[in-house]
């Protein structure tokens, strides 16, 4: 005797789920190092934010 049975599942709706979950983290991600730049050359006394600001690692 022997017992079999196999499983489907459509993984589509997930698998998109998990791209916007991706897309809305990555957005936020970047508004926060955005904030971050901004309140640094805030408090640095430049006028602009140039290269060095956007570049330069923490």
């Amino acid at each position: 005797i022997s017992f079999e049975s196999q499983y489907r599942m459509d993984l589509s709706a997930h698998i998109r789920d998990i791209w916007i979950a991706v897309g809305v983290l990555s957005g936020l991600g970047l508004l926060l190092a955005f904030a971050q730049a901004w309140a640094w050359q805030s408090r640095s006394g430049k006028e602009i934010i140039d290269l060095q600001v956007r570049i330069t690692p923490k």
